[in-house]
């Protein structure tokens, strides 16, 4: 089959929609596939089966009679395949970047620094930069979150992770992305720091590095018992059992 003086040329099959086409290409080369074709809200559309230097006319038409019986079914794969193709250009790194210029005027600039360096960061969310965002998966997320606990802690691997999970949430609201797919993944134990207690010895040296003044009985009352600084700085004389004898860890001035 040849063009005859023709730059573009289909033969439909006896299968309707199902075609051969030529195509003559860059430096005068003819280009042959399979296509399938289709009408679809009032238009025609059109899909590229493949190479017929690489498919065989068996296998183009089978592929061609799934994509007419979807067609049959109510569905467009051409024009899915269009939205896909739109889809995969907003990529997690392209919409991060919209979100962080659109946050600079409404956050801090220290919440919008942490919210860089999570997120926009190299060792935290950017191997998840060139992947189409609502194709992140729960899986994916995870997989980070275990790399960054492992490389950095566990409590940097806590803050990363809320600073995803807001930024999905907003794609969610903006219609980019249907679920968070933050939500479900374990959340890294960010351990408090007031969990940290003083062993006996390091008690001992507070005690002796106190001095006999206020300051220094406010410290050793807290070391006595275990009350937070701002019950220990507000006591009043009236809160002692015995206002007459006040006691001689604390002056009355």
């Amino acid at each position: 089959m040849r063009l005859d003086g023709k730059k573009d040329l289909i033969v439909f099959d006896d299968m309707a929609g199902f075609g051969y086409r030529l195509r003559l290409g860059a430096g005068g080369k003819v280009q042959r596939s399979w296509i399938v074709q289709y009408r679809r809200a009032g238009g025609s559309r059109r899909i590229r089966l493949g190479s017929a230097d690489v498919l065989s006319a068996e296998q183009a038409r089978v592929l061609a009679k799934r994509i007419l019986g979807q067609v049959a079914s109510g569905e467009d794969p051409q024009g899915e395949r269009i939205e896909r193709r739109g889809k995969d250009r907003l990529t997690v790194g392209a919409v991060v970047a919209d979100y962080l210029a659109l946050k600079k005027d409404a956050v801090r600039p220290r919440t919008l620094a942490g919210m860089t360096r999570y997120l926009a960061g190299g060792p935290y969310f950017k191997p998840l930069h060139p992947m189409p965002i609502d194709v992140v998966s729960r899986r994916d997320i995870a997989s980070r979150l275990v790399a960054i606990t492992r490389g950095h802690g566990s409590i940097v691997a806590a803050r990363a992770r809320a600073a995803l999970s807001a930024f999905f949430a907003w794609a969610m609201r903006e219609g980019l992305v249907e679920q968070n797919p933050v939500v479900g993944t374990n959340k890294p134990k960010e351990n408090d720091p007031r969990d940290r207690v003083l062993s006996v010895d390091e008690l001992a040296r507070v005690w002796r590095a106190c001095k006999d003044d206020d300051f220094g009985r406010i410290v050793k009352l807290l070391i006595l018992t275990g009350c937070r600084r701002a019950e220990i700085g507000g006591m009043c004389w009236s809160e002692f059992d015995d206002p007459e004898k006040p006691s001689r860890l604390i002056r009355s001035d």
